[in-house]
């Protein structure tokens, strides 16, 4: 406790002034207050110094660990029946994070301290231990107080600690108590910010120290991984790893974006950058594609993705979400929410966030581990994602999120927020509890945009989390090009400041399958498969200009890693393939859709026949012939995404025929992705097809690689739009008429050796007479390009 140190060697001093202080821990603290010692043998340290990694305490094996740190109270003088719940609220970081869960511990007393020292007015039970449990931060059981005195329950106090010797436990482990549980380990060490309340203190204390353990599982005989320290400094205007103070300066790669056999090589290129860390999301749907059925295999092992980037030598921000934008779908969140139709998402909603809970139990124990305070690599989490852009405006469900992160990640991660530098969505994307940081690009005033900060962080470090290196392509629209002059000067002005910076994109991949999302931007605005971003690792994970132009002004701040930057991955091109049809959609409905339609009065949603992803067929039949041309309509609204007299994607209202609606349909979930992964048409028996029946159809093709599986772009001269497979992967959609996309990314690793490579093709609007795939060993994006590349060939 506060005071001055004893001379007696392994007292921690001799004086408890039974001193609080509100406030954050690192400030206001009262003049006289000094930083608990720790003695051993002549000699005494600073308990920061003994616990700190690699101290010589952890050197030499010594085990002392500190699991909370608060003052003690006076319980041994016999004024426990007024504070004697203040021994055990330090070990909840707050009291409302509890809700109500029971913790439970023992209070041990050190062997040489008789107990009936301890029996006093009867608040604390006879014996070497005493089980209390632990109800909402208030103590229960033997001791917790009497009718007259009611325990306290609403104090959390800043500094102090609960420690063991080896030499200790070993004593105590003999004891009868404890045969059932024999092994001790620490569960955390935190500092805490108490709750302002007025109440008496004794001015000493009987027992010079006094030992909590909490009995939860195994201790070794080696030292543990060294726990570590990240936390804001307000004083500074910094962060402190470690204690000492750090500034970031990190890129985004989304895992999900990237083939796994590429993730190394894409972060030992950001290392060598010259970044300290990553930042990643986590997309929910990604990972339950239903309710209660979770994926993290393959592409989608998420802990060996960060595992990775430890042992790379990067830290890790993570943003979770539970929505993350990204343009991905849906913005991360899955489809299956919304088959209750009423749901509010991104709300206080009951439905919406039982589901939330549920994926962050099965999440964040995953994370918790891989914290910087638990001997990891992450170093903070982001809680939702520029919720200030959203119109509910929710405090509740951010209350909600906080303390779901507290409880399950522990009181010392550091959790923030991000959003824009607009003062309006800083006011509802931003929560006491949560750090707020914002976003802006190259084109922004610096000092403006940090000062938006300011007016929510007067003080802390500053923080950009979406310094922008490019943007996104919309179908439709030009490629996206940002100058590497523009975003390398800005980053230079934000470094000098002394801010941390995440770029936002360093390396942005691909969009596969369906995953590439939308911005509704006054309208529907559908993102391209290749997520490439302008970013200074391109699509194919190339070091860019824009890449050497960054590491040049890193290089001003802090050191580079020795070594080259790994070089550009190699290229082929495989030149032209030609496909044949297959066979028109409609007449493989029995393969795609072996349960056969669902039949209906009117149409149905992707939501309510339970698809997330692809394509559904309605099909009903005109109630009369047609000799007249009709106009065949829908309300506003009712087509989603693109439609045709076969319809790709989903209906969310009725269709008429001049103004008389259309019933008894037929709707047939289509399970192109499942047939073709099992081989279909490659293995299937030739199908006869009407080759003049209009609409979608199946092409398909073959080619041989020359003993090689390099990195390959593929062209479609001739086509309109569509999806491809190669070798039962879903490359992506393709749409040269729209642009600006021309090519498709086809990692080397989806490629065959040795075997043909098999391509399936999904054609919806019209393929050239003549069908072929051309493969380049560079990307195509803007149609004005494509088309002078055209005319050479």
């Amino acid at each position: 406790g506060p005071g001055e140190p004893s001379s007696s060697p392994g007292r921690a001093g001799r004086r408890c002034r039974g001193q609080r202080w509100r406030g954050h821990p690192s400030r206001d603290r009262p003049r006289g207050h000094q930083p608990l010692t720790l003695h051993r043998g002549n000699s005494a340290a600073p308990l920061s110094t003994a616990l700190s990694p690699g101290s010589s305490s952890r050197s030499r094996n010594v085990f002392f660990q500190a699991v909370a740190v608060f003052p003690l109270p006076g319980a041994v003088t016999g004024a426990c029946r007024h504070h004697c719940s203040d021994l055990t609220s330090g070990l909840s970081s707050l009291k409302d994070v509890l809700s109500g869960r029971d913790i439970f511990m023992r209070l041990f007393v050190p062997p040489h301290v008789s107990p009936t020292a301890l029996r006093g007015t009867g608040d604390v039970p006879a014996g070497p231990a005493s089980r209390v449990a632990l109800k909402g931060g208030c103590m229960a059981g033997p001791g917790a107080g009497s009718q007259s005195h009611p325990p306290s329950c609403s104090i959390l106090f800043p500094q102090a600690v609960l420690l063991f010797q080896l030499s200790a436990l070993r004593t105590w482990r003999k004891h009868p108590v404890l045969a059932e549980k024999d092994h001790v380990m620490v569960v955390s060490t935190s500092l805490f910010v108490p709750y302002p309340r007025p109440a008496e203190r004794p001015a000493k204390m009987g027992l010079t120290t006094l030992t909590l353990l909490l009995v939860v599982g195994p201790l070794h005989t080696q030292a543990s991984p060294p726990a570590g320290s990240f936390q804001l400094d307000y004083e500074n205007n910094c962060f402190r790893k470690d204690g000492a103070p750090f500034r970031y300066i990190s890129g985004s790669i989304h895992y999900a974006r990237v083939p796994r056999p590429a993730w190394r090589d894409r972060l030992l290129k950001m290392y060598m950058s010259g970044l300290s860390a990553v930042q990643v999301y986590v997309p929910w749907n990604y990972h339950e594609p239903l309710p209660g059925v979770y994926d993290f295999a393959g592409d989608r092992d998420m802990e060996a993705f960060l595992d990775l980037t430890a042992e790379l030598g990067l830290l890790v921000i993570l943003r979770p979400g539970p929505y993350i934008c990204a343009e991905w779908e849906m913005g991360g969140l899955p489809a299956w929410l919304l088959w209750k139709p009423d749901i509010v998402l991104r709300s206080s909603d009951p439905a919406y966030l039982a589901a939330v809970d549920s994926w962050l139990h099965v999440l964040l124990p995953k994370i918790k581990p891989r914290l910087y305070q638990h001997g990891g690599n992450i170093i903070s989490v982001q809680v939702e994602n520029e919720y200030g852009s959203y119109y509910a405006c929710d405090y509740g469900y951010l209350r909600h999120l906080l303390v779901s992160f507290r409880v399950l990640l522990g009181s010392e991660v550091l959790l923030f927020t991000t959003d824009d530098s607009r003062v309006e969505e800083l006011r509802c994307g931003t929560l006491p509890g949560l750090y707020a940081t914002v976003d802006f690009g190259p084109g922004f005033n610096v000092t403006e945009a940090f000062g938006a900060q300011r007016q929510i962080e007067p003080k802390g470090p500053l923080v950009n989390s979406e310094y922008y290196t490019g943007w996104l392509d919309y179908w439709g629209e030009a490629h996206a090009s940002t100058s590497s002059v523009r975003v390398a000067r800005g980053l230079e002005d934000m470094l000098q400041l002394g801010a941390n910076v995440n770029m936002y994109m360093f390396h942005g991949g691909t969009n596969f399958a369906y995953w590439s999302g939308a911005d509704f931007k006054n309208q529907y605005k559908p993102v391209t498969t290749s997520y490439d971003y302008d970013a200074p690792l391109s699509e194919a994970g190339d070091p860019t200009e824009k890449l050497f132009a960054i590491r040049t002004v890193i290089s001003k701040f802090q050191p580079l890693p020795a070594g080259p930057m790994p070089p550009a991955t190699p290229k082929y091109a495989y030149g032209q393939v030609a496909l044949r049809k297959y066979a028109n959609l409609l007449d493989v409905l029995d393969v795609l859709c072996p349960s056969g339609p669902i039949q209906s009065q009117f149409p149905l949603t992707f939501e309510a026949i339970k698809q997330a992803h692809g394509f559904v067929l309605y099909r009903t039949q005109l109630p009369r012939d047609l000799l007249d041309p009709a106009t065949l309509s829908a309300p506003p609204h009712s087509v989603c995404d693109r439609g045709y007299v076969m319809l790709q994607q989903g209906l969310l209202g009725n269709l008429s025929l001049d103004s008389s609606p259309l019933s008894n349909w037929l709707i047939y979930p289509l399970a192109i992705d499942t047939a073709i992964q099992q081989g279909w048409p490659h293995t299937a028996l030739p199908k006869s097809s009407s080759r003049t029946r209009a609409g979608p159809a199946f092409y398909t093709g073959t080619f041989e690689t020359p003993g090689i599986t390099w990195d390959t772009f593929v062209k479609f001269p001739g086509w309109s739009k569509g999806q491809l497979w190669i070798n039962g992967c879903n490359v992506g959609r393709y749409w040269p008429h729209r642009g600006p996309q021309q090519t498709l990314f086809v990692p080397g690793s989806v490629l065959h050796v040795g075997c043909p490579n098999n391509i399936t093709v999904l054609e919806l609007e019209g393929a050239p007479p003549d069908p072929f795939l051309l493969f380049l060993d560079q990307p195509l994006f803007n149609r004005t390009l494509s088309q002078r590349i055209a005319a050479t060939e």
